[in-house]
């Protein structure tokens, strides 16, 4: 883990710690094709940003009214989105984020099935859509 990484950690509460943990360690775990960093989350709140190649795909950040998962696997492979929903309670979805108001309510069993089945997706024709309009 990075220095930036620890010192975004050691800023938040103990609860948020735990789940920032938690997910980084999921993510990481289930998909080493990405790169954790510390970044802004779709231009909002600071937050845990996983990019594959320099590319955002996963992130994970706090808001004032609930945590937000954002996904561009999920954005772009619907039928992930349709599995978590039949597997979760009280967490609201979008199409590619899901929001959630303690972190309780992310069932972590559930969190590593979505990212293990989230990495088994080809996300390299995106990656490479993104970086041909970044030249």
């Amino acid at each position: 883990m990075g220095l930036e990484i620890e010192n975004f950690l050691s800023q938040l509460s103990e609860e948020d710690r735990a789940l920032f943990q938690s997910v980084l360690e999921t993510v990481s775990k289930a998909d080493k094709t990405v790169k954790a960093e510390i970044g802004n989350i779709m231009g909002g709140q600071p937050g845990l940003v996983f990019n594959q190649e320099g590319v955002f795909k996963y992130g994970l950040a706090k808001t004032t009214k609930h945590y937000t998962f954002h996904s561009m696997v999920m954005y772009a492979f619907p039928e992930l989105l349709e599995e978590l929903k039949s597997k979760t309670k009280g967490i609201k979805f979008q199409k590619g984020c899901f929001n959630f108001s303690s972190p309780e309510r992310l069932e972590m069993s559930v969190f590593q099935e979505f990212m293990q089945h989230s990495s088994e997706k080809d996300f390299m024709p995106i990656v490479r859509k993104y970086q041909a309009k970044k030249k």
